[in-house]
């Protein structure tokens, strides 16, 4: 049996505890009707009131989440977290406000962020989740639509920040689905521009794994490793790439890219001739094996290549830009070699002959380009052309290419 002084300690024991559980609690409910009173300031956009009203929020919330009775509870987090984004969102707003500057980070969002998904995660019976994932939608539409702009403004820097926010909003739900990954993948484009290459390289990895353009963002992944200074690494991600996506054109042409940046030539041109034997009506395809194949010295192979490009490409003006290059650069050979000859030797009319037969070769295709092109930055080209002509003895079409040039 207690004795009377046992029960009047009891007693007063569990009076002190209620007392505490009910004073958190009133911090709670005193929160709520502090961001209540907010977002009605707002709708009257009296920022002083949303001000004062978001900060009193922030006071009562705070004593209440660090109180061991309302740590976890569900109210309190799911208002913890339209708090600190709310006041997130007001700092943001208010930059010459020196109270609210302190404010202004990424941690404030982040804390809003970190109590919706605690509050999601215990909530076993469902009693917010379906709030917290409306908003959650709802915010997330608002931040890839703001991020897109962004995007289109080329403010890269904001660009990534909404896109960012928007994957750590949908990882609150455990959203994974292709929304999810095309938002990852605008946050890789985005992280691109700004040389974030790291934080490229882990949004198209998200990307490819929501399966939103997987093949195209394994293909980014790689190049953002690349970028990174790992050239092995980049590598092997492409070639492991290419085994979860076989035959996919554009990662195959990655793939090559890198291996020619890598030095590693042969493994580029079995790369292309796998995007070739899956698409070879694909003029850029034959065009990229051939420079592989005259960066090696194997000149026939080469051409023949740019020629299958020009015919299946015949708007690209590169494949025609390759040929006439070849042709002219041999012309120019024969010529130096000719010039490096005694006066009087026999050899130098044959050179002479061979060098006019490479240039006759040269001028349509290098004439081709400029079709392609025009004029506007290719004095180079045109002057070339000149040279061409002049010494096969066109000069008539020497002298307009003279003026084409010197007008430029």
């Amino acid at each position: 049996m207690k004795t009377l002084s046992m029960q009047l300690l009891l007693s007063a024991f569990f009076l002190a505890v209620t007392s505490v559980s009910f004073a958190q609690k009133k911090n709670v409910q005193n929160a709520v009707m502090d961001y209540n009173a907010y977002e009605k300031a707002l709708m009257n956009k009296n920022m002083g009131g949303a001000k004062k009203s978001i900060l009193s929020a922030k006071e009562n919330i705070d004593l209440a989440a660090s109180n061991a009775e309302t740590a976890n509870d569900l109210k309190m987090l799911f208002y913890k977290g339209k708090i600190y984004m709310g006041l997130g969102a007001v700092a943001a707003m208010s930059e010459d406000d020196a109270e609210l500057k302190s404010l202004a980070t990424e941690a404030t969002i982040q804390t809003g962020l970190d109590a919706w998904k605690t509050c999601y995660e215990l909530d076993t019976k469902g009693k917010y989740r379906d709030d917290i994932k409306m908003q959650v939608m709802m915010a997330t539409m608002q931040s890839n639509s703001m991020g897109a702009n962004m995007f289109g403004e080329q403010k890269f820097e904001e660009a990534f920040e909404l896109f960012s926010t928007s994957i750590k909003l949908f990882d609150i739900i455990g959203k994974n689905d292709k929304d999810y990954g095309a938002t990852a993948f605008n946050a890789g484009l985005s992280a691109e521009r700004i040389n974030k290459f790291e934080e490229a390289f882990n949004y198209f990895n998200i990307s490819e794994k929501s399966g939103f353009e997987p093949a195209g963002s394994a293909a980014k992944a790689a190049n953002a490793l690349y970028n990174l200074g790992k050239e092995n690494e980049a590598m092997n991600f492409a070639v492991e790439a290419s085994k979860r996506h076989p035959g996919d054109g554009g990662l195959i042409v990655t793939m090559a890219d890198l291996a020619l940046k890598t030095g590693q030539d042969e493994l580029a041109i079995e790369s292309l001739n796998q995007a070739i034997s899956k698409d070879p009506s694909n003029g850029v395809y034959h065009w990229a094996v051939g420079t592989v194949y005259q960066r090696l010295g194997r000149e026939t192979d080469a051409v023949t290549s740019f020629e299958k490009a020009a015919k299946l490409s015949p708007e690209d003006d590169r494949p025609f830009y390759s040929l006439g290059t070849i042709y002219f650069n041999k012309g120019v050979d024969y010529l130096e070699k000719a010039n490096q000859l005694r006066l009087g030797d026999p050899k130098f009319d044959e050179l002479e002959k061979l060098a006019i037969e490479e240039f006759n070769k040269a001028a349509p295709f290098l004439e081709k380009v400029i079709t392609i092109k025009g004029d506007a930055g290719n004095k180079d080209l045109l002057t070339n052309l000149f040279t061409i002509h002049r010494k096969i003895g066109n000069s008539a079409k020497a002298m307009e290419f003279k003026k084409r040039a010197d007008a430029l």
